[in-house]
């Protein structure tokens, strides 16, 4: 089994309890109606599930240590259940085990070198929470090559992190049975997500096999983070039936639900996917992104030359009318802005009276629009400077 970002090994020491458990509920079944089970007389040991068998990838290196120590304290405590059942004793020291944490960047590691993927039968973890808006450093990166590695190059830049392990995984499994799963933020299967990241997996032929859907994700923390997650099994073949564990509310209970159809969506219907587009389906204008500031900080670096220029050529009874007062940026139809102590100054205009602004060149000429505009790699933007809105978004 190999966790591909396992942190302080909380997913692998879970994993290992559980087997041994498993293993130990056999074992007590075998010992039923005998008084001890005879491994020791034929010289094999009863615990067939070994440190030897657990696998990990985390870049962290105190995370390392910490996750290969907790397995270890996993093993000695199945091993006292082990013992009480077959009533024998099962040496723990020296430690002659060990799982297999590496120090790696999982996005850049070639797992084949880590596991041999005709070896390993899970691929399981909980990969960082980070969006695709904030990804630093080399990450953005080390995402691209990932996802290049499964095909998916098409607007990946809006591809959560997350979705790096998803096509690692993916790749890693082709011409296996391996099974996979990932604890992710639900983004990952909503909106252009879906076709930019899952339509090149399905080429590789993955199908979901089981989900849960939507959730919140909590902890014993104090202050708790509210991220709304989801777990996606998926392997290669199309396995059914599927089972779907349907949450009514974030906070609900899981509905277990079996259905032969399990899309990328998570919805139980067949595959489908919803694609971006950059031009409306019907016949009507373009929209633009609204008051987006990408004027380099000219007019919001000067709020009270506007507001002058604006009074000296308005008049009086028109700036009232044009509503200048401190506002946020973030009011439709804010002209300017800038930091001032703690608040913000900024004009509000009036769609009514827009018109009276545009007109009034010597205003944006005062403001230096023209050097900015003139830097627009549009060109109906650097040469008519009534369609500095249009710059300025």
């Amino acid at each position: 089994m190999l966790d591909s970002a396992c942190g302080s090994g909380n997913f692998l020491t879970e994993t290992y309890l559980s087997l041994r458990k498993i293993e130990n509920i056999i074992l007590a079944q075998l010992n039923d109606d005998q008084q001890a089970l005879g491994f020791e007389d034929v010289g094999i040991s009863p615990v067939k599930v070994s440190l030897d068998q657990f696998y990990g990838l985390e870049i962290n290196d105190f995370a390392v240590r910490v996750a290969s120590t907790a397995l270890w304290i996993a093993e000695l405590q199945a091993n006292a259940e082990t013992a009480a059942i077959v009533t024998r004793t099962i040496e723990d020291l020296p430690l002659r085990e060990s799982a297999h944490i590496r120090q790696a960047n999982a996005l850049t590691t070639d797992w084949t070198e880590v596991l041999d993927p005709g070896r390993c039968s899970y691929v399981l973890g909980n990969p960082p929470f980070l969006g695709a808006r904030n990804q630093g450093g080399s990450q953005k990166p080390d995402l691209t090559a990932a996802l290049a590695e499964a095909g998916a190059t098409k607007n990946v830049g809006n591809i959560d992190y997350v979705g790096g392990w998803y096509a690692k995984a993916a790749r890693y499994s082709v011409g296996t049975d391996m099974r996979c799963a990932f604890v992710s933020t639900n983004s990952i299967v909503q909106g252009e997500q879906v076709a930019n990241l899952w339509y090149p997996l399905s080429q590789l032929g993955v199908h979901i096999d089981f989900a849960h859907d939507t959730f919140r994700w909590s902890n014993e923390s104090t202050s708790q983070a509210h991220v709304f997650c989801v777990i996606v099994g998926f392997s290669h073949g199309d396995r059914k039936p599927k089972t779907l564990f349907h949450h009514e509310g974030p906070d609900a209970p899981a509905e277990k639900r079996v259905t032969e159809q399990l899309n990328y969506y998570l919805a139980p219907a067949k595959n489908t996917f919803v694609r971006s587009r950059t031009k409306p389906l019907s016949d009507v204008p373009n929209i633009g992104i609204g008051n987006k500031p990408v004027d380099g900080g000219i007019i919001y670096s000067r709020p009270r030359r506007c507001a002058n220029l604006l009074r000296a050529n308005l008049g009086r009874r028109n700036t009232s009318v044009l509503g200048l007062d401190r506002k946020n940026l973030s009011k439709a139809g804010s002209c300017g802005v800038s930091t001032w102590g703690r608040q913000s100054l900024g004009i509000s205009i009036n769609f009514r009276l827009l018109w009276i602004a545009l007109e009034l060149f010597v205003i944006f000429g005062s403001l230096e629009i023209v050097p900015q505009r003139k830097k627009s790699p549009i060109g109906r933007l650097n040469s008519m400077w009534r369609r500095f809105l249009r710059e300025l978004r």
